[in-house]
């Protein structure tokens, strides 16, 4: 395998490592919710008209045992509210209030949703690209530098973490 000057994680928001809810139970997406926001001691944020986020089991610890690692962790996301500074995008404080921001040290980017995320990637670093869109994995199998993981699919957080150890292992 081609050396990579680098490795990084890469994780989409929404329907990726959380999914969100209003209080009526129909899902929506984090830059619907509306701070400030508490966080409960079932583990959801809630926001301030009774909507709710749920964060996917293990998706903590995941992003713990990447870290431990040393492996640089990002977010890179279409659910951006347009014209909203970053520390003030639901995203963010949802990242903030599950306790999970200080994980993601890399280039996060938190975007409108007309952009393509594969236009931000560089040809010599090696991504892990979590996401559950099929047109962003789609466009992500064109690329060598990339594995693209289907968030759709993961049934264990904690499994994943040997999936990606062995893949880091064999471009080193």
């Amino acid at each position: 395998m081609k050396p990579y000057k680098n490795k990084k994680v890469i994780f989409d928001l929404d329907k990726t490592i959380w999914n969100c809810f209003d209080k009526h139970k129909n899902e929506i997406w984090a830059k619907q919710l509306v701070p400030p926001f508490t966080l409960e001691s079932s583990g959801n944020v809630v926001d301030d008209v009774g909507n709710f986020c749920q964060l996917r089991s293990d998706v903590g610890y995941f992003v713990s045992e990447v870290n431990s690692r040393g492996i640089e962790i990002s977010f890179l996301s279409v659910g951006a509210r347009l014209n909203l500074p970053m520390e003030f995008q639901p995203s963010y404080l949802l990242l903030k209030k599950f306790g999970l921001l200080n994980f993601f040290q890399g280039d996060n980017k938190l975007l409108y949703k007309t952009a393509r995320k594969i236009n931000f990637l560089s040809d010599d670093i090696f991504y892990i690209f979590i996401d559950d869109s099929e047109s962003v994995l789609s466009d992500l199998e064109l690329k060598q530098n990339v594995l693209a993981i289907d968030a759709k699919n993961i049934t264990t957080w904690m499994g994943l973490i040997k999936k990606v150890d062995n893949v880091l292992n064999k471009i080193d």
